[in-house]
């Protein structure tokens, strides 16, 4: 009798979203429909009469936002969902798991305190993995004694917190998020009076730390958020990509094997000598890789000395030159945003990706609270993407013989994201300049054409509402998103657009600067409010209030003119309701420049300036506008 082996059970199940891929498909198939009747109305239009620059211009607007709309699709095309079974892992594999090395970056104890790194690191050392196969590395780019000083206190507090940990099986291990906000109601022997006693152990090493980064010029606290800074993007688009190929590396919270960074190069049979030509001299690295799933990876035999010597000329700066570490090995150089080029890099060659997703958070982030630390970060990383949409390695070139059409796309959508600066920029000015001077750029209403618009306005903003909701957001985050879209578009996007402009051209070169995680009291109460704090440079507020300023201008005069003068209502509806949308949407900043006087507020100095400009835009377009 034939004795039947049994398959093993899947550490993950993978199940298609059917009726969300049912609605995204049916929205796409008459989005597109309305899209394409959209184009031919302005293109017959413009062949039946003379093209002004406003036409044109509002025509590469829609032409732009229709591609970059097109290209979004492929993130709604297959969305999935996936089941994960960690508890098969253990009985599977066992003493087989590989090891796990944990990164920890920072760079500037003013702008991610000490305090929080040290929550990171003592969050990862407890992780529920076999011990002699985890090990945590911190990278102070900064060098900071404050930093050291936190990690040290860490070790010293992890000697008692790991085993509390284990021995009850605490699931919330970042011991900040544990005392401030989780209550594990346990019912063991000693739980609450061992609980109580690291409570009080911890207290003292916050305080501590608090204390010795407060010496060296750094106060305030963080805030940390159980999300991102924009929650759909990653329930709605990763689930999309996992679907496909896998999502792209997203900058934190996430594994990778080591095989694909080190690539094919690193074998069993490689010759040593051509390791060295590719990852450095260094004999323990080399010799390391082959041992990738033991924590000792070097011999423990050798001496302290010899091993710190290994390390020092390991992590010095002149290790990698005359070697492929950024170029065929490891996270990919000359980019602010390596982690989406190198994820682009390896999907390209084969890699897979899955997007791990449990009920429960796997990871603890701290956002930005700050509008000009929003909108800033958003720029840097604007001008990261739009660098690779214009260097060969732009995916609608380089990945669509690499990849399938729908990963490609999804790549492409992200790199020239910052487009959608240009229409935002034409839709905020064009239609206001010629509201004022009675020139119309759509249909009239009674046109069966004016339709056609409207569908699209609206199953746009539906479609992303039922995206907010079905995440489990309320409504108010979809007019929340929909508001820091449009803050993004006119200032991230542009400044990221034009950095990477000029960094084409050599004229700029790449920087990185630190995310700012610290807020002061008075910021935290304004987050906690929900009110925008406008604290902010001018570079990053005045385009904001400009385009604010010029449309309650065009608004109102447009409106007094269809009053007064009778002009009319039928052909002008179209751009009074886009000024009095962005007006809704940007309401805060209304609010910011006419009626508050917190130190929140936008400075009297940027609304007068942004007045003088929009105004003098205005003249200047209608001078250019007269017959």
């Amino acid at each position: 009798m034939l004795a039947c082996k049994m398959k093993p059970l899947p550490f993950n199940l993978c199940n298609p979203k059917k009726r969300p891929a049912i609605i995204n498909r049916s929205y796409a198939l008459l989005h597109f429909i309305a899209a394409t009747s959209l184009i031919f109305y302005r293109v017959s239009s413009l062949l039946h009469s003379r093209p002004s620059l406003p036409h044109l211009l509002m025509f590469a607007s829609e032409l732009i936002l229709s591609l970059l709309w097109l290209l979004n699709q492929a993130y709604l095309w297959r969305p999935v969902s996936r089941k994960t079974f960690p508890e098969r892992l253990l009985q599977e594999k066992g003493e087989e798991l590989p090891g796990i090395d944990v990164f920890i970056c920072t760079a500037d104890p003013k702008k991610e305190p000490p305090l929080e790194v040290m929550n990171t690191v003592l969050s990862a050392m407890a992780l529920d993995y076999p011990i002699g196969k985890l090990s945590v590395y911190v990278s102070d780019d900064g060098g900071s004694s404050s930093t050291l000083h936190a990690i040290r206190e860490a070790w010293k507090f992890g000697r008692s917190w790991l085993p509390f940990c284990t021995r009850f099986g605490i699931k919330t291990r970042c011991p900040k998020a544990y005392f401030s906000r989780y209550e594990d109601d346990l019912g063991e022997k000693g739980y609450h009076e061992e609980k109580e006693k690291i409570k009080q152990q911890y207290k003292w090493l916050e305080e501590h730390v608090k204390k010795a980064g407060s010496s060296g010029g750094m106060l305030g606290e963080t805030c940390s958020l159980n999300s991102i800074n924009h929650p759909a993007h990653i329930e709605v688009k990763w689930p999309g990509m996992d679907g496909l190929q896998g999502p792209m590396l997203s900058g934190t919270g996430f594994y990778m094997k080591r095989k694909a960074l080190y690539g094919d190069i690193v074998q069993e049979d490689t010759d040593p000598i051509q390791l060295k030509q590719y990852l450095g001299p260094s004999n323990e690295l080399v010799k390391s890789l082959h041992r990738s799933n033991h924590h000792n990876s070097v011999n423990n035999m050798d001496s302290p000395s010899r091993l710190l010597e290994e390390t020092r000329n390991l992590a010095s700066c002149t290790y990698e030159k005359e070697t492929q570490w950024g170029k065929q090995v490891g996270f990919l150089y000359n980019s602010v945003v390596e982690d989406y080029l190198t994820g682009f890099i390896l999907h390209c060659k084969g890699w897979n990706s899955l997007f791990c997703d449990p009920p429960r958070p796997a990871f603890l982030g701290t956002a930005t609270t700050k509008l000009n630390d929003t909108l800033l970060q958003g720029a840097r990383w604007n001008c990261g993407v739009l660098q690779v949409a214009l260097s060969r390695f732009s995916p609608l070139i380089y990945g669509l013989s690499r990849m399938s059409l729908l990963q490609t796309m999804c790549y492409a959508h992200l790199s020239l994201q910052p487009l959608y600066s240009l229409p935002m920029w034409c839709l905020a000015t064009i239609p206001q300049l010629c509201l004022l001077n009675a020139i119309p750029l759509y249909p009239k209403v009674s046109d069966s054409w004016f339709m056609i618009y409207s569908y699209i306005f609206i199953m746009s903003q539906l479609k992303h509402l039922e995206e907010v909701l079905s995440t489990g957001d309320p409504m108010w985050t979809w007019w929340n998103e929909e508001r820091i879209w449009m803050m993004k578009s006119v200032t991230s996007y542009s400044i990221g657009s034009l950095n990477a402009v000029l960094k084409f051209f050599g004229l700029r070169e790449a920087n990185f600067v630190p995310t700012n995680k610290v807020a002061d009291d008075e910021q935290v109460t304004f987050y906690q409010k929900g009110i925008f704090n406008f604290q902010a440079s001018t570079i990053v507020l005045a385009p904001l209030v400009t385009l604010v300023s010029l449309n309650m201008i065009s608004f109102a005069g447009g409106l007094a003119r269809i009053i007064v003068k009778g002009s009319n209502w039928n052909e002008m509806f179209g751009q009074i309701f886009l000024s009095f949308f962005i007006l809704m949407v940007h309401f805060p900043i209304v609010e910011g420049m006419m009626f508050r006087k917190d130190k929140g507020r936008i400075p009297p100095s940027v609304t007068l300036f942004s007045l003088a400009l929009s105004t003098c835009f205005l003249c200047l377009g209608s001078l250019i506008l007269m017959p």
